[in-house]
């Protein structure tokens, strides 16, 4: 036989239909094994930069209402009303008078009171005063 009687039977033999329906299903399912794996992957890229994004923001808010927020100390930790010291005092005007006036020290004006009815505590860089007994607030404040 010479080699153009092959080429038919070659021709029927690569022809077949099955075969071709075959590669073309091959084809068709390694194509969507590769879109699903890409919009996996973008998917979890995504998400990934969104998580991020939040945590930044909501470090970001934190921070800010943080630096926002009043620092306070305190020396004896107690549920109690507190009494804010005033801000400051009114400017007095210069006279030729000399007042005096006595300041005391924190252990001073504690020891004025009853032991364990008051405790000063810090808010904002200010000592307050803070009592225990509400009855005692009203007293001391009227």
């Amino acid at each position: 036989m010479s080699k153009p009687d092959f080429d038919p039977l070659l021709n029927d033999l690569l022809a077949d239909s099955g075969y071709n329906r075959f590669r073309a299903d091959l084809k068709q399912q390694a194509l969507g094994a590769f879109r699903r794996a890409r919009f996996w992957r973008r998917t979890c890229t995504a998400g990934a930069f969104a998580a991020v994004a939040c945590l930044a923001v909501g470090t970001l808010l934190w921070q800010t209402q943080r630096a926002g927020s009043p620092t306070r100390t305190v020396h004896n930790v107690a549920p109690a009303e507190s009494v804010p010291v005033p801000r400051g005092i009114a400017p007095v005007p210069p006279s030729n008078a000399s007042i005096h006036i006595e300041t005391i020290s924190d252990e001073q004006l504690l020891a004025a009171f009853p032991p364990g009815s008051c405790f000063l505590a810090e808010l904002n860089g200010q000592t307050i005063l803070v009592f225990h007994d509400p009855a005692l607030r009203a007293e001391v404040m009227r």
